[in-house]
Formats: C-alpha cells, structure tokens, sequence
C-alpha cells in the first residue's frame, strides 16, 4: 500500500500533511508565475522591435495592409518569411510565451481541477480560447493601465497591430486573475469547517 520510503518516513514520525503539500506547490506555482511576469516584462520592453518585426515581414509577404489577426501568422512569419536574426528572435520570444502561458494554464487547470467555481471556469476557458493559434485575435485590445496599444499610432493599433500586441498582457492577466482565484478557494475552504 504504501511505497517503502514513505513506510520508513511514517515510522519516523514524519508525514507531510496535505496543507504543506498544497504549500508546497501554491510557492512553485507563484514563482512560475513571477518568472512569466519578468519575461513579459522583458518583452514589453522591445515592443518596437516587436511591432518593426512584423511589419517588415508582413511587407515581405507581400500582403501590406493584412492584419495579424492570429498567433499562427506570427509563427508562420517566424518560420518563413523573417529572414534576419532580430526579428526571429524576438518572434521566438513571443512564441515561447504565449506557449508557456499555455502550459501554466494547463497546470493550473490540474492543479484546480476539483474545482467547479464557475469564476475560474470562465477564466480558464477565455484563456485558452485566446492562446489558441488559429483564434482570430485581431479585435483583443488590452484596456487600462498597460500602454503597450497606446505606444502604437492609431492607423497600426486599429487595423494591424492591437490584437497580437494585447495577447500577452490580456494573458497575464487571466494568469493572474487563476493563480489568485485558486488561492481564494483554497483560503476558503481552510475556514469552512468540514
């Protein structure tokens, strides 16, 4: 029943109780998402080089005035059209946070997956459906107070650029918004008396 480890740690005295395991865990997954901030914030900061990258090669696929209005696009640009260091490096930059925003999702739907609050059910489900590649994000607009829209001029921002600029702050902040749910249940259910 019990593996021989944990027979001679419960002989000891020592059996970690499901408070500190879910601890444990609650601490991984704050620094998971401590180190998606910093990385976002690091993005946030080459957003010209960022916006330069698609242009440019929106330009050289010879379609000017389309909009990028999915994540595929990017990785389709990425993979085939970018034809300098710069602009696939920080195309992979995005790509890699939008892919692991995608997995701390999944994660944090596990780690909750107990869970039937229909306030993280929703977060989860607008979550996924604006990481997924083909969702047409062309109309995502990040609202106050991120300036990442604002920085952009007002032909860019409305008709090329606002949709996939505004997907990894809208991003983090569902990350956010789930990490802090799911602690606002587990906090909850610790005073409810079974």
């Amino acid at each position: 029943m019990f593996s021989v480890r944990t027979a001679a740690l419960m002989s000891e005295g020592y059996l970690p109780n499901m408070r500190q395991i879910y601890e444990r865990i609650m601490n991984e997954t704050r620094g998971i998402l401590m180190n998606l901030e910093r990385r976002f914030r690091t993005f946030s900061q080459q957003q010209f080089i960022f916006v330069i990258a698609l242009d440019r090669c929106r330009k050289n696929s010879f379609e000017p005035t389309r909009k990028i209005s999915t994540i595929a696009q990017v990785y389709n640009y990425c993979e085939h059209v970018a034809d300098n260091a710069t602009d696939k490096r920080i195309f992979n930059i995005f790509l890699s946070l939008v892919r692991d925003l995608g997995e701390f999702r999944r994660s944090l739907m596990k780690l909750s997956k107990h869970s039937s609050d229909p306030t993280l059910v929703r977060i989860f489900g607008q979550w996924k459906r604006l990481l997924e590649s083909r969702q047409d994000i062309s109309a995502v607009r990040v609202k106050f107070p991120f300036s990442h829209v604002n920085h952009l001029s007002c032909d860019e921002a409305r008709n090329h650029f606002g949709g996939v600029v505004s997907v990894l702050p809208v991003a983090m902040g569902y990350a956010r918004d789930a990490v802090e749910r799911i602690e606002v249940i587990r906090a909850y259910r610790n005073l409810v008396p079974n």
